[in-house]
């Protein structure tokens, strides 16, 4: 994949750019919402650039396809006891074998509630995760998007540090444009919608204490009599969420308006399956965490044809 290429003629460049420091800089930028406000203006776009040259390589023969394709999930609580994650692991690498492109969205990990022995374990462990699947899948570009359960600064540092050993990898910390979709984790809808504000409320989260063991037995026991599946529905109301949603795309420049047609979300752990609000199609996996249903999804960013068996092998040496 060549890079990024962002509207407002600043360009992004992965790792083995000779402009890397121009990366740095962008990066750290996004990080501070106030000087992003001064530097990124509100119509920011991201333009997707497919990769040039796509072998068979990485894909198992039971999958094989002539296309490859896309995907978003969100909200897998690794690490967490309540998580399901270890369960359908399956489907994941099943999907990125099939992609050129993933959109992990936030809560992947859960540094909140995680059951690693210290929080050194769960970050080490996290970026590992990270590692081996992109290692697993070399035709396939991976956009990973902070959410509120792993927008840990820590995180945030062996995050970035991952991206420049991998070129396939790139991170965001609020919202994600490629083509006419838009991605995002969706904890902006938790107040008010504004970059600033998430970032406060991200800010207020981290500096909490990690819970006592004995919170952990009574989520599990939540989790058990499927407590948070109703106390969910009640407390996230679907209309008020995609009203939200769509106030905050909005003022970002990223509505029907200015080309997007699909919106990918996840953090409200409810399943949205194409519902129409404000000319946007809204979609939501769920989450994969016990008792509520989650799904993979396939985004509507354009396929991308696999080169020919017989001219694979001769790219692949190129």
């Amino acid at each position: 994949m060549e890079g990024i290429v962002v509207q407002n003629h600043s360009r992004l460049y992965l790792k083995d750019s000779s402009k890397a420091r121009d990366w740095i800089r962008y990066q750290r930028i996004l990080r501070s919402p106030e000087r992003a406000t001064q530097f990124v203006p509100p119509h920011l776009r991201v333009e997707f650039k497919l990769p040039l040259r796509l072998t068979h390589r990485g894909l198992s023969e039971s999958i094989m396809a002539t296309t490859l394709r896309s995907f978003f999930l969100s909200d897998l609580h690794l690490f967490a006891r309540r998580s399901s994650a270890a369960a359908i692991t399956p489907r994941i690498h099943h999907a990125a074998a099939q992609a050129h492109t993933m959109v992990l969205g936030g809560d992947i990990f859960d540094f909140k509630w995680s059951t690693r022995p210290s929080f050194e374990h769960s970050i080490a462990d996290s970026i590992a995760w990270l590692d081996d699947l992109i290692n697993a899948y070399p035709e396939c570009a991976f956009y990973y998007l902070l959410g509120n359960h792993d927008a840990h600064p820590r995180f945030v540092v062996e995050l970035d540090r991952l991206a420049f050993r991998q070129p396939r990898l790139v991170w965001q910390p609020y919202i994600l444009r490629l083509g006419t979709c838009v991605f995002l984790h969706g904890d902006i809808v938790d107040g008010e919608p504004t970059d600033i504000a998430l970032a406060t409320r991200r800010k207020l989260s981290e500096d909490k204490p990690q819970p006592h063991p004995s919170r952990h037995l009574l989520y599990d026991a939540v989790v058990q009599a499927r407590i948070h599946r109703v106390a969910g529905a009640i407390a996230i109301r679907r209309t008020a969420v995609l009203r939200k949603l769509a106030m905050y795309l909005t003022d970002q420049g990223h509505d029907a308006s200015h080309g997007v047609t699909d919106v990918y979300f996840g953090h409200t752990h409810r399943d949205v399956d194409g519902v129409e609000f404000g000319g946007l199609n809204f979609h939501n996996g769920g989450a994969s965490i016990k008792g509520l249903s989650f799904r993979i999804i396939e985004t509507k960013l354009p396929s991308v044809p696999v080169a020919e068996p017989s001219k694979a092998n001769e790219l692949s040496k190129q």
